[in-house]
């Protein structure tokens, strides 16, 4: 039987003959869709692209919406915002249903090439990398999710609580959950083909230094803090080409520094591949929907040498009240730095902090990205206890508003320590977010109701 293939394009792919023409329907044969290598790139473009649209703030905002970093007293039409904001997410939450769907393309769009990739006559070298880099793509967007819809690894003693569903197959078959252990296994497969298979140099496309930081991330969220070290040395270091620009501020431009290590490029108001941040917390134009807490801004702003307190500011209204934003995202536009080289030093960091293994090296790291921000060095005599402690300081302030606080606390709290997030046990019912109501089908067990 002849099989139909959905191409979902994105307007980056329409031509304008296309766009022109008259298409009574997106459905055709597969072996008419896929025939050239440059086919291929076609779907693995638009897979990057729908990659890049979830990473454009829509994820990371959901994020830190749970953290500690967002003020309250914001409001939105609907109040969708705010059940997440207060770990109340029901089935019907359009904005959590409106994020989940688009790793899910992304993710369906990889399938669909890794299965028909044989099509196409190719050398083995081409072929490998169309694949890894397909594997890339599934296993961050599996990554995404697992780290919003479910607990962290160490929840259960053997991960055996509920992840994702993980999807190998195109198709929309319904699929239940995986386990976390399970769905971590999953990533960590992708990642390591990935890893084995793309090239160092890719252009902005996803290359082996890019598998391997995520693959520092996985591990540093299972705990696994020997493999976190293990592959964050892979890309931190002599011979490879990443290294901290004297500009603290670099990574939130258009311009590529070499603190890059994977990132989404913005060329303009059509492809501003950072919309969503810019939308929320820009300002510079008006009072922004989202704004900081006076806890992050004080952490940030306390000592007047640190280059980043500039990221930070306190407004006054006209009434005498005040707020506190952010100034990371007062651009038109700006490129989205998904990996980037501070976070793979400060994993490094508390990864050896916390083994104890090689204190010194934990504060060199934690050294390099103090003295970039034009902060003296830690105390050499600092106990294990207070450099961990400085890390995830560093962490807080240089990685704030990108999506990882929460993750952080979370990886901290199932690791033993006593976590509260605004007033609730970092692992409270409603600490990750509900499923739509679409995958209500026999079998799929949905989370607990929240409201913590």
């Amino acid at each position: 039987m002849k099989k139909l293939l959905t191409i979902l394009f994105t307007f980056s792919l329409l031509s304008c003959s296309i766009l022109d023409t008259d298409i009574p329907t997106t459905e055709i044969l597969e072996e008419d869709a896929i025939k050239t290598e440059a086919d291929l790139r076609d779907i693995l473009n638009s897979a990057y692209d729908v990659m890049a649209n979830y990473n454009n703030g829509l994820s990371q905002r959901l994020s830190e919406l749970l953290s500690d970093n967002i003020a309250d007293g914001f409001t939105d039409g609907a109040g969708f915002f705010n059940e997440v904001y207060t770990r109340n997410t029901n089935f019907f939450n359009s904005e959590v249903g409106n994020y989940y769907k688009e790793p899910y393309f992304a993710i369906h769009r990889a399938n669909t090439l890794i299965e028909n990739v044989d099509r196409v006559e190719l050398n083995d070298a081409s072929r490998s990398q169309i694949i890894a880099e397909a594997r890339f793509i599934r296993a961050i967007s599996h990554f995404n999710l697992v780290n919003l819809m479910a607990h962290p690894p160490g929840y259960t003693s053997d991960n055996s609580h509920p992840g994702i569903a993980i999807r190998t197959v195109a198709g929309p078959e319904p699929i239940t959950r995986f386990t976390v252990d399970e769905s971590y296994d999953a990533i960590i497969k992708d990642l390591r083909f990935a890893e084995a298979s793309l090239p160092e140099s890719n252009g902005v496309y996803a290359t082996s230094y890019a598998a391997q930081g995520f693959l520092a991330k996985v591990y540093f969220m299972e705990q696994n803090y020997d493999s976190a070290i293990y592959y964050t040395s892979q890309v931190i270091g002599p011979g490879t080409p990443f290294a901290l620009t004297n500009n603290v501020s670099a990574r939130y431009t258009q311009n590529i520094t070499s603190e890059h290590i994977f990132y989404s490029l913005s060329t303009g108001s059509f492809d501003n591949r950072a919309s969503t941040f810019i939308g929320s917390f820009r300002s510079d134009v008006n009072e922004p929907f989202l704004k900081v807490t006076q806890e992050l801004y004080d952490l940030a702003t306390a000592n007047a040498s640190d280059d980043r307190a500039a990221w930070f500011e306190e407004v006054t209204r006209e009434d005498g009240s005040t707020f506190y934003v952010t100034t990371k995202f007062n651009n038109n536009f700006q490129n989205v730095a998904i990996i980037h080289l501070v976070d793979m030093l400060l994993t490094r960091a508390e990864s050896h902090a916390i083994l104890g293994n090689d204190l010194p090296q934990a504060m060199s790291d934690l050294n390099e990205v103090r003295n970039r921000a034009g902060l003296t060095s830690i105390s050499p005599v600092s106990t294990q206890a207070q450099i961990i402690q400085a890390i995830r300081d560093e962490r807080r302030i240089e990685m704030s508003i990108e999506g990882d606080r929460v993750l952080q606390l979370k990886r901290q709290g199932a690791s033993g320590d006593d976590i509260q997030i605004r007033g609730a046990d970092w692992d409270c019912p409603g600490s990750i977010l509900q499923f739509p109501a679409t995958e209500g089908f026999p079998g799929f067990v949905f989370n607990d109701q929240g409201g913590c």
